[in-house]
């Protein structure tokens, strides 16, 4: 994250020192954005269930690992007020990944949790879990501000952007991973044990970058999200994501 941010501070030193002001006017009002990213969030996740071994009775999230990786894309209709300023709106796609498990990157044979399944009066029930892995898919509406800085190098700018995606769940995937292949049939009932995703999310996202093109014409831009905050990412799903960094590109074509 730090490497990311010092390169967009230096483009825009280099930008400040030695551009000079576009003074064109704008003649086209109106174009299409179509955007490919990828957001990833820091996460936790909280479960009372989870035993570091079969003998404790205590619990032990806190020795899981998470991971949560939103790719998406989505398509914009922009209103340009002038060459600073833009207003945008459309269609987002979310695929999101996430994955709970005691050490995501180690395929030893002894990587794996215990987890607490019932107790009755003479026994108590453990399953060995290597991961558990959740896919949920959205759709929803992105809605961007933009401002161009007035200061370029020839065909380059650089831009910041503030918006929000207000999103719709459409469908959910959860799978287990045991350590022992003759648990697979009760993978229904660990599931359940776990929370399911929210059926909408909002993200806020701040985001720095250039834009590369000139006034007018198909133009470019490359950008971060520093950061990006899922803010009702509580209890949404295998994971509670927090703050997380992202890259995009935007394809901007002027239409009227």
């Amino acid at each position: 994250m730090k490497i990311i941010l010092l390169f967009f501070l230096m483009l825009a030193s280099i930008l400040l020192s030695k551009g000079q002001t576009d003074s064109l006017p704008i003649t086209k009002h109106f174009s299409v954005a179509v955007e490919s990213g990828f957001n990833s969030y820091s996460s936790s996740s909280e479960y009372d269930f989870v035993r570091a071994g079969v003998l404790e009775t205590s619990n032990a999230s806190s020795m899981l690992n998470s991971i949560s990786f939103q790719p998406y894309a989505n398509v914009n209709f922009v209103y340009n007020v002038n060459e600073k300023i833009a207003f945008s709106g459309g269609f987002k796609y979310v695929s999101s990944f996430a994955v709970v498990g005691n050490s995501l990157f180690d395929n030893s044979e002894n990587n794996f949790f215990y987890l607490h399944s019932k107790t009755d009066n003479l026994n108590t029930y453990y399953y060995r879990v290597n991961n558990i892995r959740q896919k949920v898919q959205y759709v929803g509406i992105p809605i961007d501000f933009r401002y161009s800085s007035p200061f370029y190098l020839p065909y380059l700018r650089i831009f910041g952007r503030v918006g929000t995606d207000i999103m719709f769940k459409v469908s959910e995937e959860s799978n287990v991973e045991f350590y022992n292949e003759n648990s697979e049939i009760h993978e229904q009932e660990v599931i359940q044990l776990f929370d399911q995703a929210k059926t909408t999310f909002i993200a806020l996202n701040f985001s720095l970058g250039y834009q590369l093109g000139k006034q007018g014409k198909p133009n470019l831009l490359i950008g971060a999200n520093l950061p990006s905050i899922i803010l009702n990412g509580r209890g949404s799903g295998i994971v509670n994501p927090g703050a997380g960094i992202g890259m995009y590109a935007t394809l901007i074509v002027p239409i009227m």
